[in-house]
């Protein structure tokens, strides 16, 4: 079997990365796939699944489908060749009043969100401060977070 066969069977093997709330994955982005899920309440939408060489045996598919990581991942331009560290902080209630249904009681509850810390090689996610920029200016009201 020649290398770049080899390289695809990896790449199809690879297993979703299933994390508990705490857990983190560290490593090389080798492969950007797009997958297309059905179950999206307006209907079907695309996501993002990395692939990671994390070191181990066989590659790891980090299935980007929750808010938080895919702003995260938009945000720094996540592409292959990065290295890429993120931790699952496990789903965290919303701190404003906003509530949801719940799909199983049909009760209200506050609304809640996979909460995930991402960190990258190809960019740090953070403009760096500067007085010399030219948009700086106090708001005109209580910011909205």
């Amino acid at each position: 079997m020649d290398e770049r066969t080899a390289e695809l069977l990896k790449v199809r093997a690879a297993k979703a990365w299933r994390p508990g709330a705490g857990e983190m994955i560290d490593g090389r982005v080798v492969k950007m796939l797009a997958r297309t899920s059905e179950v999206g309440k307006d209907g079907p939408f695309t996501y993002p699944v990395l692939i990671v060489d994390t070191g181990e045996v066989g590659y790891t598919a980090v299935h980007a489908f929750h808010s938080l990581l895919l702003e995260q991942l938009r945000e720094v331009k996540t592409k292959p060749g990065d290295e890429i560290t993120i931790v699952y902080q496990g789903r965290i209630e919303s701190k404003n009043d906003a509530a949801d249904v719940d799909p199983e009681t049909g009760k209200k509850r506050k609304r809640s969100y996979h909460a995930y810390l991402f960190v990258s090689n190809g960019n740090d996610a953070s403009t760096e401060f500067s007085w010399d920029n030219g948009n700086i200016r106090a708001a005109d009201d209580e910011p909205g977070f």
